[in-house]
């Protein structure tokens, strides 16, 4: 193999390293939006059980006021009667008071209702507590890793970058300009392979014959069809 393939592949191998690593810290951002998405979510997921208990809770104050309440008027109604003289009056205070009881055992057993709906829902709501707490946990950590990994791939990119420049200098002018060229196009490999002395790797179409003629001497050659460059490997020309 010619040295200046050897060169142009050095040079090759390092941009592919540049390159995925590029790709890698890409994707990093949507990641982390990703994860911090999961546990929005799920804080949103605790804070509606959170609601919901005190909601709950709420309710069975308002229940127990409203028992208080229905107690007050009783006493009320039993304090009148002492001034009624009329027997049917007397009758009608009663069932009234009578009446206002039932309301008082109607709401009772509401509350014991959200008594079992408060007991089920605390419960849920320290399970998921736990829950997500381990899983907050666990993300933050991936979240440190995801961050911790975004500032080494932007040193290893800084280093080879920085280490380029020499593989850069010993390619010749006119094919560093073409190896650029489809280097900047971002698909691919710059400098392609024949394979099984007839195809190009890029395109995996078939070469013609003068273009393989130049690739079976050793010589650099561009796709007739994609027009990447192309070589010839050594195992390929025995």
């Amino acid at each position: 193999m010619k040295k200046i393939i050897e060169d142009i592949l050095a040079l090759q191998e390092k941009d592919m390293r540049i390159r995925g690593l590029k790709m890698r810290l890409a994707m990093i951002p949507t990641e982390k939006a990703k994860l911090n998405a999961t546990l929005e979510q799920e804080k949103n997921s605790l804070k509606a059980q959170r609601e919901s208990l005190s909601k709950t809770e709420m309710e069975m104050k308002q229940k127990e006021s409203a028992i208080n309440q229905v107690n007050e008027e009783i006493k009320k109604l039993q304090n009148q009667t002492v001034l009624i003289k009329k027997n049917d009056e007397y009758q009608a205070m009663l069932k009234e008071i009578e009446s206002r009881k039932g309301k008082i055992s109607d709401i009772e057993t509401e509350i014991i209702m959200l008594i079992d709906k408060k007991e089920a829902l605390a419960a849920e709501f320290k399970a998921y507590e736990k829950t997500f707490g381990d899983r907050e946990k666990s993300i933050q950590a991936e979240l440190k890793e995801l961050t911790q990994l975004e500032g080494d791939l932007k040193n290893e990119i800084i280093s080879q970058t920085n280490s380029r420049a020499p593989l850069e200098a010993v390619v010749p002018k006119d094919n560093l300009g073409l190896y650029t060229r489809i280097l900047n196009t971002g698909k691919g490999e710059p400098l392609g392979k024949v394979l099984q002395g007839i195809t190009c790797s890029n395109c995996h179409l078939k070469l013609t014959p003068q273009t393989l003629t130049l690739t079976k001497r050793g010589d650099l050659a561009i796709c007739d069809n994609c027009s990447r460059m192309l070589y010839m490997p050594d195992e390929e020309m025995k």
